[in-house]
């Protein structure tokens, strides 16, 4: 993951052109599915310190794909959070 860019499932499943690029990683079988998550949207900050924080929001499939109004407050929280 590139720093401070945010991705989702969804974006991962556009990159490759395959709906179902997210839920066959083994991150999705091995955490995700058996805590009943389907759809994932995180991102990785770099903090002048050199600490690297990833956080990721989760929710289950019938929650549906995260939509651009919720990306972009996770993109606003990720600017907040890398202000000193």
């Amino acid at each position: 993951m590139r720093l401070g860019r945010i991705f989702t499932d969804l974006s991962l499943e556009k990159i490759h052109n395959d709906r179902q690029t997210f839920a066959r990683t083994e991150f999705c079988h091995e955490w995700c599915k058996r805590q009943d998550f389907r759809h994932a949207m995180g991102g990785s900050l770099l903090d002048h310190n050199g600490n690297l924080l990833n956080f990721t929001f989760f929710r289950p499939e019938q929650a549906g794909y995260y939509t651009d109004a919720e990306i972009k407050r996770y993109q606003a929280l990720c600017r907040h959070l890398i202000r000193r």
